[in-house]
């Protein structure tokens, strides 16, 4: 039976009406909707279309609406409905109004200890709630935590996606999940989280809560390393650092409760979210003083933000760890996950976990990347492999050489000794470094990008590719190559406008990270694709050929290859 594509307009189980939609994950997609019978406001949860028909999907969907509706606290998001019709498993949930922590911290930076626990406090006796009831999240990070405002102006703290929860005594069957595959983002995953330990309790959630905690103090993660296996080495070993060594507070209470609730061994944490809790609390401000810090961290009310749809059991996503072989970046998801969760937002709002303070270890020779995105913004090893590829076969040996010695000794070893990962995120810095040290050896300058790009779609990408590239009009084909784009990176909102049977419109939003030469090596990809379905391309760029603009808008024509 065909799937109904859900989209605006399309009605859910006859009585859910999808107005737009607000994120997006590996698997699923979330949409604000109404219900007609008695005109609420909620967010829907729907499988992507290529995946309505697998039942372990399906089943991971309502293991999440089972996890959530066996908790039933005011602190974590409800799920009011599920079901399944033409479109798919979907699940109901409660439409919130405001900003996740992740949001928060990119727009405003580290916040005060009031604000701090003022939103810890209140995560711990929401997960003493699911721990109770036998849920552990297994993935609580910035993204998860949600700030959302009430009628009257007050602002809760909620917990969402529980998307990889594991229920500690499960009573039906579960959902499959495969041998070796370590779920989670690693910079908030507990060191036996990272290891694969079979056995976990509520232990590794209050791992987690620490780090978020550290994080809200400081901005900065404390165990966060280069790529995903150095940061998982950071979190079994490092020592928790001081917050004032990452411009937190002096506060030697707070460090010693992060000490112990960061401890490498489990059983050295606090023994439950309620004893932790505990802890803080006799250290906060009070009652009033947090609430009121909370309220002051948002904007004017007005904009709606958009409840998230990641799901790391599934996707490895900005630095999430997995064993498996294969990278799924052929999955519809069109909107490129931010550092550390998966999200879209409606199109207006800016995904904000990519904005920090600077940091100083920028490459040699990179050209300036804009302060808020430094160490916050990430591109797949997929990427650099094949502009390294590119640079091996055009340059030789001798000037790749030459091209790496630009290069910081970290960045040159990686790229030099073929350490790079397919799957794993690394930070934008470091292609933008080797994309500037290669311009400067091709005599074209960084023109060589484009036709990298297009020789990548044969190689380094073809494995990725493979599905999309399926005969089909341009606006088809790009269609099923987009999405694929999207995965590469953790920013950036694709866009497919069909045009008739030989035109096409592009249009990448949320796009300032990216340099004038990655522009141009993603114009070579689509180019290189629609060759390949034996499409002769024309591409405009009718906006953001410059570096760091906001958007990128291609307008494409092609013809035949045939005549």
């Amino acid at each position: 039976m065909s799937v109904v594509e859900p989209a605006a307009g399309v009605v859910l189980a006859g009585k859910y009406r999808l107005v737009e939609q607000i994120g997006v994950g590996g698997m699923s997609k979330v949409y604000r909707a109404e219900n007609l019978l008695i005109g609420r406001t909620v967010a829907i949860k729907v499988l992507h279309p290529d995946q309505a028909h697998d039942r372990d999907l399906g089943a991971r969907l309502f293991h999440e609406a089972q996890s959530v509706s066996r908790i039933r606290h005011p602190g974590i998001v409800d799920v009011l409905d599920a079901g399944q019709d033409a479109s798919g498993p979907f699940i109901v949930m409660e439409y919130l109004d405001g900003e996740s922590v992740a949001q928060v911290l990119a727009r405003r930076g580290k916040v005060g200890i009031a604000a701090a626990l003022g939103t810890v406090l209140p995560v711990l006796d929401a997960l003493e709630a699911a721990h109770a009831a036998g849920v552990i999240h297994r993935d609580l990070k910035p993204e998860n935590v949600f700030y959302a405002v009430r009628e009257d102006g007050e602002v809760d703290v909620k917990l969402l996606d529980f998307g990889v929860a594991k229920l500690l005594w499960p009573d039906g069957p579960s959902p499959q999940t495969s041998t070796g595959v370590v779920f989670g983002t690693p910079d908030y995953l507990s060191p036996e989280q990272a290891n694969g330990q079979a056995q976990l309790d509520g232990r590794s959630d209050l791992f987690a809560i620490g780090v978020l905690l550290f994080e809200l103090l400081t901005n900065r993660r404390p165990f966060h390393a280069p790529t995903a296996v150095a940061t998982a080495y950071k979190v079994a070993h490092a020592r928790t650092p001081p917050l004032i060594d990452h411009g937190g507070p002096n506060d030697p209470v707070l460090d010693a409760v992060l000490s112990r609730v960061l401890s490498k061994r489990a059983e050295e944490r606090h023994a439950s979210a309620a004893e932790l809790a505990a802890e803080l609390e006799r250290h906060a401000p009070p009652l009033a003083e947090r609430q009121a810090a909370r309220r002051e961290l948002l904007p004017p009310r007005g904009s709606r933000v958009d409840l998230r749809a990641s799901h790391p059991s599934l996707t490895p996503r900005s630095g999430s760890v997995s064993q498996q072989v294969t990278p799924p970046l052929g999955s519809s998801s069109w909107r490129a996950t931010p550092h550390g969760g998966a999200s879209a937002t409606s199109g207006t709002r800016r995904s904000a976990e990519f904005i920090s303070a600077p940091r100083s270890r920028s490459p040699r020779g990179f050209r300036s990347l804009p302060a808020r995105f430094v160490g916050q913004c990430h591109v797949r090893g997929l990427v650099l492999r094949a502009i390294d590829s590119y640079v091996t076969r055009h340059l030789g040996g001798l000037r790749r050489e030459k091209a790496l010695a630009r290069l910081s000794r970290e960045h040159s070893r990686d790229l030099g000794e073929g350490l790079l990962q397919a799957i794993v995120f690394y930070e934008l810095e470091l292609l933008g470094a080797y994309l500037d040290a290669a311009s400067a050896e091709f005599p074209e300058g960084s023109s060589f990008c484009r036709a990298a790009g297009v020789e990548a779609v044969s190689g380094e990408l073809a494995p990725v590719l493979r599905v999309a590239l399926r005969p089909g009009d341009p606006g088809a084909v790009l269609r099923r190559v987009a999405p694929v784009c999207s995965r590469l990176f953790d920013f950036g909102l694709w866009e497919v406008t069909p045009g008739g049977p030989t035109a096409a419109t592009v249009r990448v939003t949320d796009f300032e990270p990216a340099a004038l030469n990655l522009r141009l090596w993603l114009v070579g990809v689509l180019e290189g694709a629609l060759r390949a379905t034996g499409h002769e391309p024309a591409v405009l760029i009718s906006r953001g050929d410059a570096s760091h603009a906001r958007e990128l808008v291609l307008e494409i024509t092609t013809r035949s290859l045939g005549g």
